[in-house]
């Protein structure tokens, strides 16, 4: 959770999170592989189940796929 909901009006914290270009986003995914984005009131994400911006508070929604690359090779030899 961003935890900003009070921030003035004229504070444009979307974009401070995004960063110029989705910099700030761009930066977290390349470092950690994660994908991020950002979520809830006022986030601008429209969610694919509603089709419109979560009633959550704004947050950064982190997801990460790990792959067991051991458990994938012994799937391949099987094949």
């Amino acid at each position: 959770m961003i935890g900003l909901e009070h921030a003035p009006p004229t504070f444009d914290l979307r974009n401070k999170l995004i960063g110029q270009g989705g910099a700030n986003l761009h930066y977290i995914r390349n470092e950690t592989g994660a994908m991020v984005t950002l979520r809830g009131k006022g986030s601008g994400f429209i969610e694919p189940t509603t089709g419109a911006e979560s009633m959550e508070p704004l947050h950064l929604c982190v997801e990460y796929v790990c792959v067991n690359k051991q458990l994938v090779s012994i799937f391949l030899k099987k094949q």
